[in-house]
């Protein structure tokens, strides 16, 4: 049970130590979903050196003096987060729930989390701790993406878009799909092939479409039994625009374009230039079938796009054509 104290918890994060502080309660529960079940009794006394974090509640005092001046702003304008660099340390600044430090050369980042912050514990967690756990792996090999990935009779699928997908979750779960990665999903390049593995989570679940509606964050891993799996491999990514339209839309990309696509579309912004996140793109392109697609506002149309994909019925795009990116860099 991961508790708001200075005792260090450890987990194996699909093979990747990881070393957690937190002394905020504020998160104490959406870290236990999270990260419960990756925890361990001590680390391995071999292998790579872990990543450390360290969440902390807000101090002016302390957190003022984290941020040169020097420090220069590597986020687009416009963003609620902003991103700042400093040789190899980066900063997220979001008034809505405190202020991340990120040091790329010693594995560590450090969180400090507002009395009240004004956005919900799940999204708050995602910002102050999965995001800078996600820089952090990638350069050991395990990217971390605010994606989506279920598997069914063993052909599994990526979605990457922005926005929740529930409607369309609950039809594949209904349809017989089992969830790797409901929000975010752990991506390894192993024997030659993408492989998928699963982070608990949650989705937003909006009870009324009209405007001002509220929201709950819901696991539909465990409203609906037997619907979550381990792992699987990557067959297709399915590149989602924003928004719902009155007809769904699928079109295969060419490998020409694919890679490009993928780039562009990629929901997670790189602080640092790595080779490991463009190799992994680069097999996604070349081993997985990759398409653009629209959802309607029927969620069920979602298995017919998904019946198209794995059964190769989807028209092609031409190889001028790219997928424009609808998803947010910054932040997932």
């Amino acid at each position: 049970m991961i508790k708001a104290d200075s005792i260090p918890h450890l987990f194996s994060l699909h093979g990747q130590a990881v070393r957690l502080r937190c002394g905020s309660s504020f998160l104490n529960e959406s870290l236990n979903h999270l990260l419960g079940e990756f925890a361990i009794a001590s680390l391995p006394p071999h292998g790579a050196s872990s990543v450390e974090g360290f969440v902390r509640l807000y101090q002016e005092d302390e957190v003022v003096r984290r941020l040169p001046a020097s420090a220069a702003r590597v986020s687009p304008p416009g963003e609620p987060t902003e991103v700042y660099q400093h040789d190899e340390l980066y900063w997220l600044i979001d008034d809505r729930w405190g202020m991340a430090e990120i040091n790329l050369l010693k594995g560590q980042w450090r969180t400090w989390i507002l009395p009240q912050p004004s956005v919900e514990a799940e999204r708050c967690l995602e910002l102050a701790i999965v995001w800078p756990l996600a820089q952090l792996l990638r350069g050991k090999g395990l990217s971390l993406v605010p994606a989506v990935s279920c598997v069914r009779d063993g052909w599994g699928v990526l979605i990457v878009g922005q926005g929740s997908v529930e409607p369309e979750l609950t039809e594949m779960i209904r349809a017989g799909y089992r969830v790797v990665g409901q929000r975010w999903t752990a991506l390894r390049d192993q024997g030659g092939r993408v492989s998928m593995f699963g982070l608990p989570g949650k989705v937003q679940r909006v009870r009324d479409a009209q405007p001002g509606a509220t929201e709950q964050w819901v696991d539909l891993t465990r409203e609906f039994c037997g619907a979550s799996a381990e792992r699987a491999t990557c067959d297709a990514v399915l590149l989602v625009d924003r928004g719902r339209r009155p007809v769904a839309h699928l079109k295969s990309l060419p490998r020409t374009s694919a890679l490009v696509a993928l780039r562009r579309a990629w929901p997670i912004m790189q602080l640092h230039a790595q080779r490991k996140l463009s190799q992994l793109l680069a097999r996604l392109a070349r081993e997985c079938k990759c398409f653009e697609a629209r959802f309607s506002r029927a969620p069920k149309d979602v298995l017919r796009l998904l019946d198209d994909a794995r059964y190769n019925r989807a028209p092609a795009v031409e190889a001028s054509v790219l997928v424009r990116s609808s998803a947010r860099r910054v932040v997932a």
